[in-house]
């Protein structure tokens, strides 16, 4: 819950799943995934037998794969978290490798340990979900579904509204003060709605 961004891995694709084809190429687009001053990164593996379900893969922030053959097109469990844990290793290592090359003053900015203006820090998945949770209640205030999938066998649901706001919000990486300033919003439509529901009690 702690976590910034969380990757789970998973061969299945669908038509509203976006799955990465390499680990790697995802730490290389997003290098600041590794930097502890930024938030934590989680690394999500499901059972051996049949992967993590759709909630599962719902609730984390990327989905990725391991590229394979098509003789052993999948893994087992430890080989693929030591895989993971390989590629995190050795991008943070060449982050910190390329830093200490770079003839820089004492006082260089990069010396100096990051800590992000109050209320930039990158939202946890809890306040993620806490957020989610308030869309819910303003998604259901103006008549629409309030359940994120719908349909079908576990791995081929539709997903709704409020599934759309989730992945949205969560490939987004949003930070405390923009989660800050949603939770407003939100708020400002629960309080218009208690209006017009008052008003028109009123009108009956």
């Amino acid at each position: 819950q702690d976590c910034t961004v969380s990757v789970g891995f998973t061969r299945r694709q669908g038509a509203q799943r976006h799955v990465h084809p390499s680990f790697r190429r995802l730490l290389e687009e997003h290098p600041e995934y590794l930097d502890p001053s930024t938030g934590r990164l989680a690394l999500v593996f499901g059972r051996e037998d049949d992967g993590l379900t759709a909630e599962e893969l719902r609730l984390c922030t990327h989905l990725c794969a391991l590229p394979t053959g098509r003789v052993q097109p999948s893994l087992n469990l430890s080989h693929s978290a030591g895989i993971a844990l390989a590629h995190c290793f050795e991008s943070r290592l060449e982050q910190v490798e390329s830093l200490d090359k770079l003839e820089l003053p004492e006082d260089h900015p990069s010396h100096v340990p990051h800590t992000p203006p109050k209320g930039w820090a990158p939202a946890t998945q809890q306040q993620v979900d806490f957020l989610i949770e308030r869309w819910g209640l303003a998604v259901g205030a103006v008549g629409l579904p309030t359940e994120e999938e719908a349909g079908g066998h576990s791995h081929y649901r539709r997903r709704k509204v409020l599934g759309h706001l989730r992945a949205v919000f969560s490939r987004a990486s949003v930070n405390e003060q923009e989660v800050k300033s949603v939770h407003g919003l939100i708020s400002s439509i629960l309080n218009l709605n208690t209006q017009l529901e008052s008003q028109n009690s009123t009108n009956k």
